[in-house]
Formats: C-alpha cells, structure tokens, sequence
C-alpha cells in the first residue's frame, strides 16, 4: 500500500516516576507533534529523514523481523519533533512503519513490537494516551482514569535533547500522586500534578536551572508540563483565559526555546493551533 501514514507525538508528560518499583507515566498527546511517512513500493529498502534521522536501517531490519514484513521499499520520513525532545520521536516512527505494513496488529502488539525494540516505548499507538498510567518499560496500561478537562499549552523544546535510557530508573516516587490523578475533575488539578511532578523530577535528576516554572508565573499559567526525559517544556492554561500568545512566544524565543507548539487537551477532540 502507498500512500502517507501520520502518527501523532506527544508532548511530555503530565505525570511520570515510579510506584512499587515500575517506572510509570501519563503522556499528553500532541496532535502539532506528528511524525509522516510517505511509502513508494521498490525492491530495496530506502529511508530518508527531513530532520534528524531516528531509525537506521538496522533498527527498520529488526522491526521488520519482529513483525514479519520484508523491508523492502521507500520510506520518507517528516518529523515535527527533536529526537530527544520527550515527545515520542523513536516511537511514533516505528508506529509510522508498523501502520504502513502491518495494518491489522492491535494497539497492544504494536506496543510489545516497540518495546522489543526499543526497551522502552511511549503508549502513541493508543487512543486516549493522557487517560492512561502507562508503564513504559513493560509495554503495559497499568490503569486508566476519566477524560481529563480542557485545556491549552504553549511551550517548545528547551535546552541539549535527552535520549531516553530504558535502563534509566531514576525518577522521583510519586505513590502519593496517584490518588490525586484518579480524582482530578478540574484543570488546576492537573496542572498541579504535573507541576509538581516536573518539580520533582527536576530535584531529584539535577538537570540545572530551569526556567519554565518562573515563566509559569510570569504568564499566569496553571501549571508546567516537561519531558522528563528530554527538552519538551511547556505552560498549562485554561483555554478560555485571554493570553497573550504572541508575547509568550516572543519570550519564549527569547529565553531560547525552539519549535513552538499551542495546543489543546482534553474535553472536545483535540486540534492543532
């Protein structure tokens, strides 16, 4: 089949650290984030990247034989996102391949796939990714919760990308979150659960000074929103408040963040802005 198949990134995580020894999370997809792949039939196997590459042709051999599919053909890749921005990079673009040849696997094997693959993988192939605790490095739906409130975030990629370590279990214990997700019903509890996971993860990892928290309150912003691993930062706002955007961006530059992303979550289906 050829033709364009798009899979959608994600930016960050509302929540991420572990419970009972498991490194757990909850992604906020991004439909401004997606990766695109164009497909041409050919005998040999081609890829191309329009930005950084984030699959070799070993790595397309290996999916392809964990999924029984000849690599073989063109494959051009466009992605919206850094390789190690924290927004799903490596993950969306196997989704990206598995979509194109193997159409008829569930969510749940294109999980394994990945994981296989990878060591740790983001929950992209799933409808409803915010909704769920996802354990990343067991490809598994730990639970789930409600739809969550509407709402918008502007933010961008701050600082040097972040590879993701699947043997990487350095996060902050967040047992005593997970009652306050399961419950959250309003905006400003999801904007403080992800702040206060960004905070803790920052404390515990010692990446620096950061400057997404004093803009949270420059701006009037809920709450913050980080990759936990990688350079995606943003700032949670109620959709309905007037801001400024404009000037936000224009600081946002001006701080040195890149690739500037505004959109919404939640609520109604979610549109790029």
């Amino acid at each position: 089949m050829a033709g364009i198949i798009t899979v959608d990134g994600h930016f960050g995580e509302l929540l991420q650290g572990v419970v009972d020894g498991r490194v757990v999370l909850t992604s906020l997809p991004c439909p401004a984030l997606k990766v695109a792949l164009e497909y041409k039939r050919a005998a040999a196997l081609s890829l191309s990247f329009v930005a950084e590459p984030v699959l070799s042709e070993a790595d397309f051999t290996e999916l392809a034989d964990r999924s029984d599919f000849d690599p073989v053909g063109r494959h051009a890749f466009r992605l919206d996102m850094p390789a190690g921005g924290g927004a799903g990079a490596s993950t969306a673009t196997r989704v990206a391949v598995l979509k194109q040849h193997c159409p008829d696997l569930s969510a749940g094997e294109v999980a394994r796939i990945c994981l296989d693959c990878e060591g740790a993988v983001d929950p992209l192939m799933f409808d409803g990714a915010e909704k769920m605790l996802w354990a990343s490095r067991d490809a598994e739906i730990v639970e789930a919760r409600a739809s969550l409130p509407e709402g918008r975030v502007i933010g961008g990629f701050y600082g040097a990308p972040i590879r993701t370590d699947a043997q990487d279990a350095e996060f902050a214990d967040i047992s005593d979150l997970l009652p306050l997700w399961r419950t959250a019903d309003t905006l400003q509890d999801i904007a403080h659960i992800s702040t206060e996971s960004a905070q803790r993860n920052f404390a515990l990892r010692g990446t620096g000074e950061d400057p997404i928290f004093d803009l949270a309150q420059t701006h009037g912003a809920m709450g913050a929103i980080i990759a936990h691993t990688g350079s995606a930062r943003g700032l949670i706002f109620d959709p309905a408040a007037e801001v400024d955007a404009e000037a936000l961006r224009d600081h946002l530059s001006a701080q040195g963040f890149q690739r500037l992303v505004d959109f919404r979550f939640g609520g109604s289906p979610r549109t790029g802005e």
